[in-house]
């Protein structure tokens, strides 16, 4: 069996990281519009505030961090955080395919012709609401099921594996029908090439 850890720790650092940057932007707007100041917050205000956003962060770290696990004859999801436990088992000759979404840039606006627009609106707004590692796996068996995977890891910089590649390999290797939901990288084209060159030696 080989598991594949959602690092929910790494995935909140990015949610909390990413809120905290854009708070005193939104503070500023609000200011500017309505002459609203910290201090007209009360005591109760503050602990509603603080007590709102950790809901929210364990809200999302609930919906978007599953453990993955491969056998040889099946795959699962698993989360066991508390409110959103689940364990999914998915046979592999019930499964028609797998499909890979590395991150959130690699189809946002893509009818934006001009990139300088395209570049500013991507990082100055869909980063806002969608982080770095925003990533999910599509399983395609009796219907659709989509699972988010935000704290698996993608394999640069010094990311402890396993990795989300390896998990695509893995899969791969059972003779699982996988790819990604963008080939135009070099990086993920060279994947997919590598698959099926070892599909047609074998």
């Amino acid at each position: 069996m080989q598991e594949f850890k959602s690092k929910i720790g790494n995935s909140l650092g990015t949610f909390f990281l990413l809120t905290i940057c854009y708070l005193p932007v939104f503070y500023f707007i609000l200011f500017l519009t309505t002459d609203f100041r910290l201090t007209q917050i009360t005591f109760l205000g503050w602990t509603i505030i603080v007590v709102a956003y950790f809901i929210i962060g364990y809200l999302y770290a609930g919906l978007t961090n599953n453990d993955i696990r491969v056998f040889d004859d099946r795959l699962e999801i698993v989360n066991k955080l508390p409110f959103f436990k689940k364990h999914i088992v998915f046979k592999f000759d019930k499964m028609n395919s797998i499909i890979f979404r590395q991150e959130w840039t690699e189809t946002f606006w893509n009818n934006i012709k001009s990139k300088l627009i395209k570049n500013v609106v991507t990082e100055f707004f869909v980063i806002a609401f969608f982080p770095y590692d925003y990533k999910w796996i599509k399983i395609k068996a009796d219907k659709d099921y989509q699972f988010y995977c935000f704290g698996l890891e993608m394999d640069y910089y010094d990311n402890e594996g396993p990795h989300f590649e390896e998990l695509f390999n893995t899969l791969a290797q059972k003779e699982i029908k996988v790819s990604w939901t963008d080939t135009s990288d070099i990086y993920y084209q060279q994947m997919t090439k590598n698959i099926e060159s070892k599909k047609q030696r074998t």
